[in-house]
Parts: structure tokens; sequence; C-alpha cells
């Protein structure tokens, strides 16, 4: 899919807890590939998150399952963080969606910035 999205021209975003920090390939010849990792440092704003997906997800996502889970989720969260600190790939505080939303924006506008000032396209 990588490829073709290359071949096509198409922006891609690829998210999730699988993707860790320096098991992923992140050289595409032709592509601009911007890592980061979102974090939640505080465990009550991490938990109160979960109450906001069940809410908004009309209980797909039901938050008794996540609260159960959560030192799991933690202890992968911070796995996670080590591996990225290892790859020095940036962590962005989600502690508020809109500032997350935009740091992420500003890191790959940077990186697109400089890859322009270069002359990689």
């Amino acid at each position: 899919t990588e490829q073709r999205a290359l071949d096509e021209g198409w922006s891609m975003v690829l998210e999730g807890v699988h993707l860790v920090p320096g098991m992923i390939t992140t050289e595409l010849r032709g592509a601009l590939v911007v890592q980061c990792v979102l974090a939640i440092r505080d465990e009550e704003i991490h938990r109160t998150h979960f109450w906001i997906r069940d809410a908004t997800s009309d209980g797909v996502r039901p938050v008794d399952r996540y609260i159960g889970g959560l030192p799991e989720i933690r202890m992968i969260q911070e796995y996670v963080l080590e591996r990225a600190a290892r790859a020095d790939v940036p962590v962005i505080e989600n502690e508020s969606q809109n500032d997350a939303v935009g740091a992420v924006m500003n890191l790959v506008l940077e990186k697109a910035e400089r890859a322009a000032a270069q002359g990689v396209r």
C-alpha cells in the first residue's frame, strides 16, 4: 500500500500502538515520513480520555474495559516512550486533543519545510 500511495501521489497516515518506534522502516524513497508518539503522562487525565471515548462512541468502546486494562495500557505506553527516546522520535503530549493535533501538524510542516529547503521532493 505504501508503494501504491507513492505511485499515485497520495498522502497517508498510519497510526496505532502497533507502530513502535525503531521497529518500522521509515526510509521510503520519494516519501516524507514523519514519526511521533502521542502520550498522556498523567494517569488521571489518561483515565478521563476513556470516559470521553465511551461517550463519543455510543458505548462501542466501553469505558469499563479500558479502565480495567489501564495498568497494562500504561505499561505499553512506557515501553513505547522508551523506544521513542532511543529512536529519537518526538513525543507529543495528548492531554488536549486540539493541542496535540496542532503539535502534530507543526511537526509535519517543519519537516516538509526542511525537505523543501534541501530540495528533497
